[in-house]
């Protein structure tokens, strides 16, 4: 993750596109070192979404991967 802070991020993924923001796939967190690694997902279109808590744009810091 780029400009980061150094501390641990919740890290939610979910199936593209996105019906319900309250279902992820998977949640995972990063490392004090901003580092993530996902396993086992099955074959299809996702979308990354990290905050500094829940998935709340209006209570925390987030990040949205691009389309591409």
């Amino acid at each position: 993750m780029f400009n980061a802070l150094n501390k641990i991020y919740n890290i939610y993924i979910y199936e593209w596109p996105l019906n319900n923001i309250d279902s992820p796939v998977k949640k995972i967190n990063s490392d004090v070192n901003n580092n993530f690694k996902i396993d086992y997902l099955n074959p299809g279109k996702y979308i990354v979404f990290a905050s500094e808590g829940n998935p709340n744009i209006y209570q925390n810091r987030y990040g949205v991967q691009s389309e591409s």
